[in-house]
Formats: C-alpha cells, sequence, structure tokens
C-alpha cells in the first residue's frame, strides 16, 4: 500500500474516531447532564427523606402523645365504670327500699281501711246512742215540761191557799178584836 493509502486509510481512520469520539464526548456530556440531573434528584430525594423523617418523627410524638391520652381515657373509662358500679349497687339498694317501702304503704293502706271500718262502727254506734240519748233528752225535756205545768198549777193552788189561809186568819184576826 502506498503512503497515500496509508495516510487516507489513518486519515479515515482518525476522522471516524474523531466522529467516535465527538458522540462519546456527546455521549459523555449527555452522561454527565444525567448524571447532575441524577444527583439534583438525588438531593431532591435526599431532602424528601429528611422532611419524611421530620414528618415521621411528629408522627411518633403525635402517636405517644396520642397512647398518653388513650392511658388517660382508660383511666377516666375505669374510674367511669367503677362509678357507674357504685351508681348501680347503690340503685339496687334503692329499689330494694322501694319494694320495703311499698310494702309499708300496702300494710298502712291495709291499717287505714281497718281503721276506716272501725271509724264507721263508731260512727254507727254513736248515731244509734246519740238517738238514744237525744230520745231520753226529747223525753226528760218532755217530763220537765210536764213537771214545769204541774208545778205552775201547784204555784196556782199554792197562792190561792195562801190567799185562803190569809182570809181565813184575817176573819179570825178579825173575830178575835
Amino acid at each position: 500500500m502506498t503512503d497515500r493509502e496509508l495516510l487516507e486509510l489513518i486519515f479515515t481512520e482518525i476522522t471516524g474516531l474523531k466522529v467516535g469520539q465527538e458522540r462519546l464526548e456527546g455521549e459523555i456530556g449527555g452522561l454527565k447532564a444525567g448524571q447532575e440531573r441524577l444527583e439534583g434528584e438525588i438531593g431532591g430525594l435526599k431532602a424528601g427523606q429528611e422532611r419524611l423523617e421530620g414528618e415521621i418523627g411528629g408522627l411518633k410524638a403525635g402517636q405517644e402523645r396520642l397512647e398518653g391520652e388513650i392511658g388517660g381515657l382508660k383511666a377516666g373509662q375505669e374510674r367511669l365504670e367503677a362509678r357507674q358500679e357504685r351508681l348501680e349497687a347503690s340503685q339496687q339498694r334503692l329499689e330494694a327500699s322501694q319494694q320495703r317501702l311499698e310494702a309499708s304503704q300496702q300494710r298502712l293502706e291495709a291499717s287505714q281501711q281497718r281503721l276506716e271500718d272501725i271509724v264507721t262502727r263508731i260512727e254507727n254506734d254513736h248515731g244509734r246512742k246519740l238517738e238514744a240519748l237525744f230520745d231520753g233528752w226529747k223525753q226528760n225535756t218532755e217530763q220537765l215540761k210536764r213537771h214545769g205545768e204541774i208545778l205552775e198549777r201547784i204555784e196556782s193552788k199554792l197562792e190561792k191557799h195562801e190567799v185562803e189561809i190569809k182570809v181565813i186568819k184575817g176573819s179570825k184576826n178579825i173575830s178575835m178584836w
């Protein structure tokens, strides 16, 4: 091969290599741009990861706060359940007292009915006795009235007798003079 051919071959090879080099440099530039873009994305991902870690920390703190509140709610619920048990016991005592009161009320009502029956009998007995007393009073009044009339007649006769006695005594005194 001639020098010229060799040179042309070398030149073609060098030109091909230059084109390949330029292509490779372009690819390297693209790779560098991609690397920079990836590094930016990695920076964004790291910032996002830090933000997420902060949010996770906040969520953990919130979870701990909620667990504390749940603990408080459970304690409050236990207190309420204890109060409810005391209220239920008090309600049972009240119901027992109510039953005793109802039984006492029934006994009182029975006693009241017996007393009402006794009062009714007494009223009937007293009514009859009052009627008898009134009849006796009426008879006594009539008797007293009759006695009054008799006394009036006796007094009238007595007055006549006194007058007659005075007249008789007066005539004896006149004749004795």
